[in-house]
């Protein structure tokens, strides 16, 4: 009823069962832990039954029973590694349930030196009960439940157990001896054959639900005293250590092995699948498995993982030394688990690779390397704790661990691919981080290029004639100053995105650049009707800023790949034609068209007089990536300024000459 409650649960609100169970476990042993009140609650609680570790021993056993539908799954994709475990065949059917027990021992050990530092940093400042220390155990291993479920995994310690025993209930699961029982013909034989499934069902999960609860009662909390630090401490570091690391890279052999993917997927469901499964699994022989085990992606990341942790546990016990506790024999025992396990793992490969020994990568020829200077450091160990020398033997042991320590962290080289990778997806989001500065910026300039615009053109619906016309002398002053500011600012925008290869271009400049170039003549207007030049100069400015010319059907007007500059059609019709390329400096791409952005390979665009040509060309840098010529006869106005006269209007009020020009 529990588990159906859970699983409804978690289909409304689309949140595991088991992070719920996790959350309230959590808060359940701290507030036992910490709480007058829930440590009350606990007693009272505890004393409903015989023996209070009762109590403790089921925890486990619940969430288990809640998760029993995962399991259920599994075990029908695994049909073949047990029945194999079963007999004792081989080896290689033993990996699966290696590797979770592995994985759950490991995070279960890691668990436990959460706690230890939790009880070490708060016994000042609370009374620590050792029940306390269980619940936190019971909480951690719901974390694990939940954490595997979240990421699709089914590594929970009740599947080795169910695997171990091979029990009745999932002999029947698998072989699809239930679906033959219900398909039977007499109602009666039917419904004691459902009875006789249901009692078989109970007393296996019943006797596997015990284990599990045993299990980690006994595997995992004992010496758990707050008294007992230390030893609960290296309880917890040996049990991380002395698990064989090689069994943790085998989910790649699941695929060749089992008949299925990792775990699950389109795995086998009835005998005759098994069977098919079976001999698929054994057709790859066991060399090449274990060469495929060394070259799968993964290997690397598992290795790196389990290094880390086994130099953790030993750098732990070395720094308990260093207060005068004793590390002799936990050192050593540490030491000697991890290096057991190296020299296999080289032995492995070396064994597996043969006359194809070239084949392995320098990271693995360090390892070789490695190997070697870990046994001699380990040998000198042992050679000063069997000697009696005159010196300080013990110093220089401390030092010879150190250095074992420093060596094992050598084998991180293998994590540089994954760092490559975690660096692509940084500088991803860097890209979208600058992308968003990059559109505000465009926004930005559009709005100080508009702002005064819209105010000068409604100021006269809230203020009378005269004010009105204040308001626009200033605005049209104002914007006199703003509007080089704009276009240095689109500029350093372009520049940014010159810096920053990958970074996705706003299409604000559009807006912004179309904006400038309609405002060009009504500005200068203003400019001779305010007195600020005269009729001569207006006159000049517009002829040497603006040429009329003209071009006849087919004839090119803005070539391809060279710099461009602002054309305006007055007249006719303009073909604009290019391929699409991918820039590789991330550089707004100066096209005549923006079609451009929106087509792939080859593509033409036609734009019909009046129009503006070139408009990208004021805010980059970059020669044009298209060709534009008359589709017609087409009259143009070139507006590409002369450097002389860029030169004749260096003086103020003039300085607007400078924005429409191109340096």
């Amino acid at each position: 009823m529990d588990a159906r409650v859970l699983k409804l649960l978690e289909k409304s609100f689309h949140i595991p069962h088991t992070l719920v169970l996790f959350v309230l476990s959590t808060l359940f042993s701290y507030g036992y832990t910490f709480t007058e009140h829930f440590r009350r609650f606990a007693a009272d609680a505890s004393n409903s039954f015989s023996e209070a570790q009762l109590l403790v021993v089921f925890l486990p056993a619940l969430a288990f029973h809640a998760t029993h539908g995962v399991n259920f799954y599994v075990l029908r994709r695994c049909l073949v590694e047990i029945l194999l475990f079963a007999v004792g065949t081989t080896g290689i059917s033993v990996l699966p349930l290696l590797l979770d027990m592995c994985v759950s021992m490991v995070l279960s050990g890691a668990c436990g030196v959460l706690w230890a530092l939790l009880a070490k940093a708060t016994m000042r400042h609370v009374h620590y009960h050792a029940q306390s220390t269980v619940t936190f155990i019971v909480a951690s291993a719901y974390a694990l439940f939940a954490l595997l479920k979240l990421y699709g995994g089914c590594g929970i310690l009740g599947v080795i157990f169910f695997c171990v025993m091979i029990s009745t209930d999932t002999l029947i699961t698998s072989t699809g001896l239930e679906d033959e029982l219900k398909r039977s013909r007499q109602r009666v034989v039917l419904l004691n054959q459902r009875r006789y499934w249901e009692v078989l069902h109970d007393i296996s999960e019943v006797i596997s639900l015990l284990l599990c609860a045993l299990y980690i009662g006994v595997e995992i909390t004992p010496n758990v005293h707050a008294t007992e630090l230390g030893a609960s401490f290296i309880t917890y570091v040996v049990a991380v250590a002395s698990r064989p690391q090689r069994a943790l890279m085998q989910k790649s052999v699941l695929k060749s092995g089992s008949g299925g993917d990792d775990f699950g997927g389109d795995g086998l469901g009835s005998v005759g699948d098994s069977g098919e499964g079976g001999e698929r699994s054994f057709q790859m022989s066991l060399r090449e498995r274990v060469i495929d085990l060394f070259e799968n992606p993964y290997y690397d990341l598992v290795q790196c993982s389990v290094t880390v942790s086994a130099a953790s546990c030993l750098a732990g016990v070395l720094l308990f030394s260093a207060h005068g506790q004793q590390y002799e024999h936990p050192a050593l025992a540490l030491q000697t688990a991890y290096l057991a396990a190296f020299v296999t793992e080289m032995s492995i490969m070396v064994f597996a690779y043969g006359q194809r020994f070239v084949r392995i990568d320098q990271d693995n020829l360090l390892d070789l390397v490695l190997v070697v200077v870990c046994s001699a450091l380990y040998g000198l160990q042992m050679t000063f704790l069997v000697l009696d020398l005159g010196f300080d033997s013990e110093t220089v042991r401390r030092v010879l661990a150190t250095m074992f320590v420093c060596t094992m962290l050598l084998r991180l080289v293998h994590f540089t691919p994954y760092a490559e990778e975690l660096g692509r997806w940084g500088i991803g989001q860097i890209h979208r981080y600058m992308d968003s500065i990059i559109y505000t910026a465009y926004e930005t300039g559009l709005a100080l290029i508009k702002g005064e615009e819209d105010v000068r053109e409604n100021i006269w619906k809230t203020v009378d004639e005269f004010m009105a016309d204040q308001i626009r002398v200033h605005a049209g002053e104002n914007r006199l100053e703003l509007q080089p500011f704009c276009r240095q600012l689109l500029r350093q925008v372009v520049e940014v995105h010159s810096k920053y290869p990958g970074v996705t271009v706003a299409f604000k400049s559009r807006q912004a650049c179309q904006t400038i170039l309609n405002d060009v003549r009504r500005h200068i207007d203003e400019l001779l009707r305010n007195g600020a030049m005269d009729s001569g100069e207006h006159r000049k400015m517009i002829t040497m800023s603006i040429r009329p010319m003209s071009f006849g059907p087919g004839a090119q007007i803005l070539p391809e790949y060279e710099d461009t500059h602002i054309v305006v059609t007055t007249s006719g019709i303009v073909k604009v034609c290019g391929e699409v390329t991918d820039n590789a400096h991330g550089a707004l791409p100066n096209s005549a068209s923006f079609m451009y952005f929106y087509s792939d390979g080859y593509f033409e665009d036609y734009i019909l007089a009046p129009d503006i040509v070139g408009t990208l060309s004021i805010v980059s840098d970059e020669p044009c990536v298209t060709t534009v010529t008359a589709e017609t006869a087409v009259n143009v106005r070139d507006t590409c300024v002369p450097s002389d006269a860029a030169a004749y209007f260096e003086r103020a009020p003039f300085q607007l000459l400078f924005f429409f020009s191109f340096p």
